[in-house]
């Protein structure tokens, strides 16, 4: 059916880190199968939810919360709070809180999904591994190194056995155990974690892929905590530059990254 097609179109774009693309895609993909299949209908709904997320990478905040928030509750009303779409929204929606200050809120709604996801997909599905590797980079030290916690600093090895080591999923959870490592003050470890994770995404997906900037930023944020103050300006000036040409400088991650630079810079300034 040309609908369920056209509903699966934003997927690739939102992978390859065109979120304008994916979120014009999704949001015409509701305006046409809305008319035929109705506002309620599954693939409308799912549809609705990938534009809100694109929304997020596009850095509309304000208008991806209202909009994943209303969707998940839809869907929970209509397939249940563990159904696999609404799981889907629930972890878009925290993504949202949580870069908009929310962590509480954001916490407690990304524990919901993964145990949800547990139960309805189970454990070891790329999307419950996810939401897990999520977790890592969300949890503060304290939370970290509590015993019931443990586990989760070994989740990319856990997702390498199941999925393989150039999963996405991989990726993402080495790049989450990279931050979580530099939470903990383990700045050796985290290099050499986040070094891995950074040249692989340039490799699959190339230097401007919004993803492999943020691997850049914590590689830059760890040089500086080993004292290596040039080499993390330097690698913080390129994702400045990079974020601020692919994403606009007024994108929320463009602006997170000069703050970062000027924290550099003024370690470099102090250590001299």
């Amino acid at each position: 059916m040309w609908w369920v097609s056209r509903r699966d179109w934003p997927l690739p774009r939102h992978r390859t880190g065109d979120y304008l693309s994916a979120w014009e895609t999704a949001h015409g993909a509701v305006a046409l199968s809305e008319q035929t299949l109705g506002p309620e209908h599954r693939l409308v709904l799912a549809a609705r939810s990938r534009a809100g997320r694109a929304l997020f990478r596009l850095g509309k905040y304000a208008e991806a919360e209202p909009l994943l928030r209303q969707v998940r509750s839809e869907q929970e009303r209509l397939f249940g709070a563990h159904d696999p779409d609404t799981l889907d929204s629930g972890h878009g929606l925290q993504l949202v809180l949580g870069n908009r200050g929310r962590k509480e809120e954001a916490l407690s709604l990304l524990q919901a999904t993964i145990a949800g996801r547990q139960s309805a997909l189970g454990p070891a599905h790329p999307l419950t591994l996810r939401s897990q590797a999520s977790l890592l980079a969300m949890l503060p030290a304290a939370e970290l190194e509590r015993e019931g916690n443990a586990a989760l600093l070994s989740l990319p090895a856990e997702c390498e056995r199941h999925l393989g080591p150039d999963h996405t999923v991989t990726l993402g959870a080495r790049h989450n155990h990279a931050w979580a490592l530099y939470v903990l003050g383990h700045f050796e470890e985290a290099d050499e974690e986040i070094r891995l994770a950074a040249e692989t995404y340039e490799r699959r997906f190339g230097p401007d892929y919004p993803i492999a900037l943020s691997a850049q930023q914590l590689y830059a944020r760890i040089q500086d905590k080993l004292g290596r103050f040039e080499a993390a300006v330097s690698l913080m000036n390129d994702v400045v530059e990079r974020r601020t040409n692919s994403l606009g400088a007024d994108h929320p991650f463009t602006a997170a990254s000069r703050k970062v630079l000027a924290e550099l810079k003024e370690n470099r300034r102090t250590a001299l």
